[in-house]
């Protein structure tokens, strides 16, 4: 089949003639070129101008050379069904043999995809659900196909495809990553929430991630279904939620109202840092200023066993300077009145009990705890050290917003220091351990979150349809 000359159809107007000839020549100079894309562009807009045998064979001939062979055949199929009476015998023999050449360069698979709705791209080109129902006709060479659905692990498949080979099975299965989970409310007025998030009203189905997850059923003026999951790869969860009583006391029967209801218990984290101001100095010395500012770093674990109580462990380390002068000479640590300073530096490992008042998302908190206290004092010309035990009492502010918890507590916490010695000089007694007094912020995460969300608005009227999967 060779290129043709052009339009030969007389019956259109002599502007989109003209304007089609313009494309067409246009289309024979790129073709000449080897410019087969810009060439295709051409002539597919001289055929669009004056729909002609020539043009429609020349796009054939474009995708021919772009190794387009489908599309070559469809467009060769197109001539022959629409232009059979523009061609003489000698055009519709080479049409005919030029199909038969294009036949044994494509191939064909059928489609087999689980689950049935995933989205699939065939070398970019989206697939329908319809399309997979039949074979798929492709050009031999390489080719790339990506499946994808919500809940799934995406499956990427790089295959060839040999001329003259049709029907050939391809099977993707993708393999699930999440668990559907429906929930039914016991009317359209009442609402559904996941995870602190309102969804629905009535009825609600999707897909969640694996690992527990917190559903509740809701509605103003009645106490709320609320329930804890465990969602598993692959499983279908089934909640069925049922108000409680009303909270003016009227009872409507059907549950109680504790069923499924979460408590705020589990593990948490903080981390803190904060500023103190140190009482207690070595024996002799005497501090320029009350408001020697020290700092502290922490971290602190816990479980918190029921909603008013935690145990938690703790790590900290503070340090603190203060200048000075002895007050008393001695001919120990203060040979001389003349100006002194010393330096401490404190790790604290040990443990609390943590009280928390009721509500969810602003609460008291208070915390007393004690441990092991590690000190290295260096004061004048002496390196001391020590270790001996602590105790701490704080108390303060937690907020709780989703997850993550906010902290600004008060403390007071008394270091023994009797320890800490070098050789027979021992700078601290039992009697005046270190005292620090201070402020911390912390930060940190918690297993559990405030367990209501704001209700949604309430539908005017039952919907339409309840949101599914």
């Amino acid at each position: 089949m060779e290129i043709g000359v052009g339009p030969d159809v007389e019956s259109t107007s002599v502007d989109a003639k003209a304007e089609s000839r313009r494309h067409f020549q246009s289309g024979l100079n790129l073709f000449e070129d080897r410019n087969y894309t810009a060439a295709l562009a051409e002539f597919e807009a001289a055929y669009r101008q004056y729909p002609s045998a020539s043009a429609l064979q020349n796009v054939a001939l474009c995708e021919k050379q772009l190794y387009r062979y489908s599309e070559a055949r469809e467009s060769l199929a197109r001539l022959l069904r629409d232009h059979a009476s523009e061609l003489d015998a000698s055009e519709r023999t080479a049409a005919d043999n030029a199909l038969a050449e294009l036949g044994s360069l494509i191939g064909s698979i059928r489609l087999a995809v689980s689950p049935a709705n995933a989205n699939v791209l065939l070398d970019g080109r989206n697939v329908s659900v319809a399309e997979r129902n039949a074979p798929i006709g492709l050009d031999v060479g390489e080719h790339r196909i990506v499946a994808e659905a919500p809940g799934f692990a995406p499956v990427a498949q790089t295959f060839l495809m040999a001329g003259g080979h049709t029907d050939v099975p391809l099977a993707l299965t993708l393999t699930e990553t999440s668990g559907i989970v429906s929930v039914t409310a016991p009317d359209t007025q009442t609402a559904i929430a996941v995870d602190g998030r309102p969804v629905a009203f009535a009825e609600w189905s999707g897909r969640l991630e694996p690992g527990r997850h917190f559903v509740q059923v809701y509605r103003e003026g009645y106490e709320p279904f609320e329930e804890e999951i465990d969602v598993e790869v692959g499983s279908h969860l089934r909640v069925v939620g049922v108000l409680g009583d009303r909270i003016d006391g009227t009872n409507r029967g059907d549950t109680t109202s504790d069923k499924g209801k979460r408590q705020q218990t589990g593990l948490y984290g903080l981390a803190s840092a904060g500023m103190f101001v140190p009482r207690g100095h070595p024996l002799g010395f005497h501090a320029d200023s009350n408001y020697n500012f020290g700092w502290f770093l922490g971290l602190r674990a816990g479980y918190r066993l029921v909603p008013s109580l935690g145990l938690e462990a703790q790590v900290a380390s503070a340090e603190f300077s203060a200048d000075g002068h002895c007050a008393t000479v001695t001919p120990t640590a203060c040979p001389t009145a003349s100006t002194l300073s010393y330096h401490l530096d404190a790790r604290h490992f040990g443990a609390a009990i943590r009280l928390f008042s009721s509500s969810e998302t602003l609460r008291l908190t208070l915390a007393a705890g004690g441990g092991a206290v590690s000190h290295d004092l260096k004061f004048g010309t002496y390196t001391a050290a020590g270790f001996d035990a602590f105790i701490t009492l704080e108390a303060g502010m937690q907020a709780n917003w989703r997850h993550t918890l906010w902290e600004v507590v008060g403390l007071a916490q008394f270091d023994g220091a009797s320890s800490i010695h070098v050789g027979d000089y021992h700078p601290y007694t039992e009697a005046n351990g270190i005292q620090m007094y201070g402020l911390a912020l912390r930060v940190g995460w918690g297993e559990w979150q405030p367990s209501r969300p704001p209700l949604p608005p309430m539908p005017a009227k039952a919907p339409a349809a309840p949101t599914k999967q």
